[in-house]
């Protein structure tokens, strides 16, 4: 019976000093009360998910409210699969529609319908609760300080 030796060969690691990890920690339950907050109140005023908002708002964004599915796909880092199963429930819901795109026989849009427009434009100011309150930390100051932290694409 062999046993294997944690780290044998490699550097240890370098631990978080206090302060690190109190920041570390404190960023961390930041981000999942805020997420949690964010998902509560996107559902209590929209009637929607974090999936759906991020499938609309996306779509809502895209010229004449239409997105290629598999471009879709890629910018919201999902499987082609994973999002194709969600628009069936928004298509569902009247959200979105897909269409044949008629210039390639596999292609399909996701299109935006005006219920799902409604929807996106209901749910808009939950997905920004930081940023309209008085206490604001989304001060133009904050904004340009935190968007290089946090790349899109």
């Amino acid at each position: 019976m062999s046993t294997i030796e944690p780290n044998v060969g490699q550097a240890e690691p370098r631990w978080l000093d206090e302060n690190e990890d109190r920041a570390w920690r404190g960023y961390l339950r930041m981000r999942t009360l805020l997420h949690a907050r964010i998902l509560r109140d996107l559902a209590r005023e929209a009637g929607l998910s974090g999936p759906d908002y991020d499938v609309l708002s996306h779509v809502s964004e895209a010229p004449g409210r239409r997105s290629r599915l598999g471009e879709l796909a890629e910018r919201m880092a999902w499987s082609r699969s994973r999002l194709s199963h969600h628009l069936t429930r928004m298509e569902q819901r009247g959200l979105v529609t897909r269409e044949n795109v008629p210039s390639d026989g596999r292609g399909a849009s996701v299109v935006l319908t005006d219920t799902g427009f409604r929807t996106i434009q209901t749910a808009a100011p939950a997905m920004s609760p930081p940023c309209g309150t008085t206490s604001s930390t989304c001060s133009p100051g904050n904004s340009s300080t935190l968007s290089p932290a946090s790349p899109t694409p």
